[in-house]
């Protein structure tokens, strides 16, 4: 029964499924085994697989649906949030610190990518008004800026600053869009 219904699905489904489940199992053993270097690493992976999968869709599931992607990423923070917790400090393991923390800041600013590029706001029914999403949105390009380690030197460092440069053009131009559309608003009551 297992295998007809495993043929009806699309292989990127089936191994899906399957990577999800080696991975919560390997993170389970590795949590038994006390292990927290390898446990913070599966987490991390975990995070990366919950982004990988807010873009795909399943059968049934509505293609490039926002607010399900919104899901999933939420999901990959627990899981990075979770490997930090896993890891302490920084000065245990400096280096798969830094690897989560990009990892964090990376689907943080790619969220608020989706959110801005790709949300709809003049929908009936829509869950969030321009406001509100401009809102959230801003506020998640400012933790990506705030996660994104600019003080760390070394050899991610040109990619810190090129991240930190994209959020700050990202928020300015919403900003820019912002007061354009007020000044359009105004020009037109007048």
């Amino acid at each position: 029964l297992k295998g007809e219904s495993e043929a009806s699905e699309p292989l990127y489904q089936v191994l899906a499924r399957k990577s999800y489940d080696s991975l919560q199992k390997g993170a389970a053993l590795f949590e038994e085994a006390n292990d927290p270097t390898n446990l913070a690493f599966l987490l991390c992976n975990m995070g990366r697989f919950m982004r990988f999968r807010a873009h795909i869709h399943l059968i049934g599931e509505t293609p490039n649906n926002v607010h399900l992607q919104k899901k999933f990423y939420h999901e990959a923070f627990a899981f990075y949030q979770r490997a930090l917790g896993v890891l302490g400090t920084r000065k245990e393991n400096p280096d798969l610190w830094s690897l989560v923390t990009w990892e964090l800041s990376t689907a943080t600013f790619n969220l608020a990518k989706q959110l801005q590029d790709h949300s709809t706001i003049d929908q009936e029914g829509a869950p969030q008004n321009a406001d509100e999403l401009e809102q959230e949105v801003v506020g998640m390009l400012q933790r990506a800026l705030k996660i994104c380690d600019q003080e760390q030197t070394g050899p991610r460092q040109v990619l810190y600053s090129f991240r930190a440069a994209l959020i700050h053009h990202r928020i300015a131009s919403y900003h820019h869009f912002s007061f354009r559309s007020a000044a359009e608003e105004n020009r037109r009551k007048t």
